[in-house]
């Protein structure tokens, strides 16, 4: 979260659902006076002894506040932007907690990393790094050398999700409008990359189906068919399954999938030996989008999006209250220089 005065409301971004940032905002300023400061906000349910909070959420919530400014721009923009240019995740090593013989200070960022780079060194944090990059989670390390602790937020940044829209119809478009509102990098493939599908389409990639490659595409990438002409998306299909995208969805009954699917096989592109690997037909999504009754294009946009979204998050895209454990994965805090509450405006009466 970026707090300004210069800014709309103060502020860009958050840190909880809205329980913290007012609070954040009239404390940001006194807290980093002398450097950067870690704060932990309670959000129990209660005290310890069985006294309500004046935060019902139930957490706890690290924060680590630092200031920024012309001359302090924080060193992981940079490496941040140039991860999202050429579409891989990032990895941002911040210093949380140490101790003052590690020779660390917080916020120091000691290892910056856009995924695909070599390691710039080896020990405990490159190894911890790896498996953060690995799976693609942001986790919690504790770093010793010598007897001496350090705790390092190991964040990874993923590459925003790439997604293919094969098709330029008019139901494309709230796809489109929507995706972008994510941060998606989203691509047009039409028959005819000419100027009304330009138009329809504002600050996308516009791409010709025949001048198409995909050997860049990974496990960031989603691709969705809807073209609405048998022949196209048969020849769309093909491609797609030939490439590595992860997600492959297809608008349109079962029956048409399957017999789309067919002609893939048969056709003369279709080399069953070489597409062994890469014939991993749990990508394919027919029909495309969630359950949630759906009619108009917006509705149907809505749907779509949200299964691409929970493809990538690994949800089933089920009801919140139908989920055991833990909304978010849990991750380990590291123990705070100072612990506070604050008032919830949700918890205020009027």
């Amino acid at each position: 979260m970026l707090i300004s005065s210069e800014l709309p409301g103060g502020r860009i971004g958050s840190i909880s659902g809205g329980c913290l940032e007012d609070e954040a905002c009239r404390r940001a300023l006194f807290l980093t006076a002398d450097g950067p400061a870690v704060v932990t906000y309670e959000t129990g349910l209660d005290d310890g002894a069985g006294t309500p909070s004046t935060l019902g959420c139930g957490g706890r919530v690290t924060v680590l506040f630092e200031r920024v400014g012309p001359r302090l721009t924080p060193p992981y923009l940079e490496v941040a932007y140039r991860g999202r240019e050429a579409g891989k995740a990032v990895l941002v090593a911040t210093v949380v907690a140490a101790e003052a013989a590690s020779g660390l200070r917080l916020a120091d960022r000691p290892l910056l990393l856009v995924e695909g780079e070599a390691l710039p060194e080896t020990g405990e944090l490159a190894a911890e790094a790896a498996v953060a990059l690995a799976e693609q989670r942001t986790r919690l390390a504790t770093i010793e050398s010598n007897g001496v602790r350090a705790d390092i937020l190991l964040e990874v940044i993923p590459a925003p999700i790439h997604l293919f829209l094969f098709g330029s119809g008019h139901d494309a478009t709230p796809v489109a409008r929507l995706a972008a509102s994510l941060g998606w990098k989203v691509s047009i493939v039409a028959q005819h990359a000419d100027a009304a599908v330009q138009a329809r389409f504002p600050g996308t990639d516009v791409l010709e189906l025949g001048r198409l490659s995909l050997a860049a595409a990974g496990r960031r990438t989603a691709a969705i068919v809807m073209n609405h002409h048998y022949a196209r998306d048969v020849e769309a299909v093909g491609l797609l399954l030939r490439s590595r995208a992860a997600y492959i969805g297809i608008l349109g009954p079962r029956h048409r999938t399957d017999a789309m699917l067919s002609d893939v096989a048969s056709s003369r592109e279709f080399d069953a030996a070489a597409m062994a690997s890469r014939m991993d037909m749990s990508r394919i999504h027919a029909p495309i989008g969630l359950d949630i009754g759906a009619e108009t294009a917006e509705e149907v946009a809505l749907a779509i999006v949200a299964e691409v979204q929970a493809f990538f998050a690994d949800r089933d895209g089920g009801r919140l209250r139908e989920r055991n454990g833990a909304i978010h994965p849990p991750v380990r805090a590291p123990v705070a220089a100072a612990v506070v509450r604050a008032a919830c405006p949700l918890d205020e009466q009027p």
